[in-house]
C-alpha cells in the first residue's frame, strides 16, 4: 500500500509537483491537494489584469481539473491546523484529512479585519481611478505601513 501525500495549497512552490501527480498516483500513493478556490491565479500577471490587458481567467491555473485528471483528491477548503503527532490536516469546516507526507504552501493571506484597525493608524485608504479602477473588484487599494 502507497503512502498518503497531502498538498496544502495549488500555488507557485507546488507547480511542478502538481504537474506530476499522475507519477504518484501510478505508483500505488494517494494524493490529496487542499485549496481555497479550484484555481490558482498567477499573481506575476495581477497587476496587468488590473490594468485590463488580461482578463482574470487568463491569469489563472485550473488547479481542481489538474489535480483530478491524474487520478488524484482535490479538496475545497482551507487548513486550519496540523496535528504532526496525529498527522492529521484539521480543516476550517471540521473535516479532517490524516497523511504520510505533508507539503505546505498556504500562500499568504492579508485579514480583512486589520483593516482600520487601531494599531495601524498610519493606514492610508486610495481611490483607484482610471481603468485600472474599472477592473479592480473593491474600487479600493490599501496601504499598510511597516508595524511590529
Amino acid at each position: 500500500m502507497g503512502k498518503h501525500l497531502v498538498l496544502i495549497g495549488g500555488g507557485h512552490a507546488h507547480m511542478m509537483t502538481l504537474a506530476s501527480l499522475s507519477r504518484f498516483t501510478a505508483k500505488g500513493h494517494e494524493v490529496t491537494v487542499i485549496g481555497p478556490s479550484p484555481y490558482h491565479y498567477y499573481s506575476g500577471m495581477g497587476p496587468g489584469m488590473l490594468a485590463g490587458m488580461y482578463r482574470p481567467e487568463e491569469i489563472r491555473f485550473a488547479t481542481r481539473r489538474v489535480v483530478e485528471r491524474q487520478g488524484a483528491a482535490f479538496v475545497l477548503g482551507k487548513a486550519a491546523r496540523i496535528d504532526p503527532l496525529t498527522k492529521t490536516v484539521h480543516l476550517e469546516n471540521g473535516g479532517t484529512i490524516p497523511y504520510d507526507v505533508l507539503s505546505c504552501n498556504a500562500g499568504s493571506f492579508v485579514p480583512h479585519s486589520i483593516l482600520g484597525h487601531p494599531a495601524l493608524p498610519a493606514l492610508h485608504r486610495f481611490r483607484t481611478t482610471g481603468r485600472a479602477g474599472r477592473r479592480a473588484v473593491g474600487q479600493r487599494v490599501f496601504a499598510l505601513p511597516n508595524v511590529p
